[in-house]
């Protein structure tokens, strides 16, 4: 502790101001909000963003990529799929589960958007490979 404070002596009681007691969660009736008083009077400042604004601003922002040396620009979350793609090519297990993990040809189908359900954490490399090749035939058909 900085020189020269000194340690507030502990009270057993709390202090009384008139019939009302003050202590630990009962301040004095002068620091109480009033009735009708907001607690936060500015309320949230302008510009302020929450997160899941500077979520979609960042997703949906225009990034540029080459594709057989043509540049072309596409979201970010389309990037980030690409990128997935690829490195599934590449042979890359998890960036294919995950992939595999969200596709749903019924889905895309009936026009829906949704997360895909199944669980690709646990599939051995053959249920994998059998995934794959169902999807492939469905997006074909």
């Amino acid at each position: 502790m900085p020189k020269g404070w000194r340690k507030r002596p502990l009270t057993t009681r709390p202090k009384q101001l008139g019939d009302y007691e003050i202590g630990y969660g009962r301040p004095p009736k002068a620091t109480q909000w009033k009735k009708g008083q907001s607690g936060n009077r500015c309320g949230r400042a302008k510009g302020a963003r929450s997160f899941d604004s500077i979520m979609h601003k960042t997703l949906t922002r225009p990034v540029k990529i080459r594709e057989g040396g043509k540049i072309r620009t596409v979201s970010f979350l389309e990037a980030m799929v690409l990128k997935f793609a690829e490195d599934a090519m590449k042979g890359d297990p998890k960036a294919a589960a995950f992939l595999l993990s969200r596709y749903d040809p019924e889905a895309i189908r009936h026009g829906e958007i949704r997360r895909g359900t199944k669980d690709t954490k646990n599939m051995s490399a053959e249920e994998l490979s059998a995934l794959y090749q169902r999807m492939m035939r469905s997006t074909s058909a």
